[in-house]
């Protein structure tokens, strides 16, 4: 019996659960323990970028040359990237400053990340199934799991 290839998707999807742990983790630390908080974020900043990174460099490409319907969806996740980067570069700065402002742009950022999340879940990531070939699915799986952050 053989093993079931590595689905792509799923393991995108499994890497959603996962920032939302290190995001968890994160809300977890007293906004009086800044050090705490600062390195909490920094692991779940570093995680999330390498997540656009793959998905922009591996993924949107090939979905929008073998599936041009999808281009209009590929930009709004590209754009929905930039805003989540802006984001984290905010949060990031509050977190440095000590100031309130972090937890109202943490609230944004998950709310930008839950409904980005499901347009891609719903969307992208059922058609990557289908079109990536196993070779392709564990190298990007490689990708995802290099030195991830405590």
């Amino acid at each position: 019996m053989s093993a079931q290839p590595p689905r792509i998707g799923a393991r995108l999807e499994a890497d959603h659960r996962e920032l939302d742990e290190l995001w968890e983790r994160f809300q977890n630390v007293p906004a009086s323990d800044g050090p705490t908080r600062r390195e909490r974020f920094a692991g779940f900043r570093s995680h999330l970028l390498r997540h656009i990174a793959v998905e922009e460099e591996r993924l949107f490409p090939r979905l929008e040359e073998d599936a041009p319907r999808h281009r209009a969806l590929v930009a709004r996740l590209r754009e929905e990237h930039r805003e989540i980067e802006a984001l984290l570069e905010r949060i990031d700065r509050a977190l440095v400053e000590r100031s309130e402002r972090a937890n109202d742009l943490g609230v944004e950022l998950i709310n930008v990340l839950g409904e980005h999340n499901a347009r891609e879940e719903g969307s992208a990531y059922p058609w990557l199934n289908e079109h990536f070939d196993p070779d392709e699915a564990r190298s990007i799986e490689q990708r995802l799991s290099e030195t991830l952050p405590e």
